[in-house]
């Protein structure tokens, strides 16, 4: 349980300001990916982080598949200047349907921010709630480590 209170601690030293949820998608964009959504009958996989690693702002979203995914990509600020190392050093935030049997199936790890259990592998952090039709997997990846893929997760809160 030792990563867990290192990501708590994480958790608190890269997100302890509270950020509104303007400030790290747009309030046009979340409207508009809300309608999408709710067109193709997924309403509840409009779940945006609040909280991102310094330097990333929202980038783009996109609606995909049958059944539908999000997904919500923030670039590094730092790298604006060349949109190759921009690609590279994007992190994605996922939902879509969960329809395994266990939610921690593939995890190499169980870690907790903020009271929230998350889990892990080698490239993805991940969790799984509860809305009321579905389940549904939200998710982060990218080249960051993994106290920051965290720290999106567990800020996800469904569109209001």
């Amino acid at each position: 349980m030792r990563s867990g209170r290192a990501l708590a601690l994480a958790f608190l030293a890269v997100g302890a300001a509270p950020a509104a949820a303007a400030q790290v998608t747009p309030d046009s964009v979340r409207a508009q990916a809300q309608g999408l959504l709710g067109s193709v009958g997924a309403a509840d996989l409009a779940v945006f982080p609040t909280r991102l690693p310094a330097h990333f702002a929202f980038d783009s979203y996109s609606v995909t598949g049958s059944p539908p995914s999000f997904n919500v990509t923030f670039a590094d600020k730092r790298f604006e200047a060349s949109s190759a190392q921009l690609g590279q050093h994007a992190l994605s935030f996922d939902a879509s349907y969960f329809h395994g049997k266990r939610c921690a199936n593939g995890a190499s790890e169980t870690l907790r921010v903020g009271g929230i259990k998350l889990y892990a592998d080698a490239t993805l952090v991940w969790r799984c709630i509860a809305t009321p039709h579905h389940v549904v997997v939200e998710s982060a990846h990218g080249r960051a480590p993994k106290a920051s893929l965290a720290i999106i997760v567990a800020s996800a809160h469904p569109a209001s």
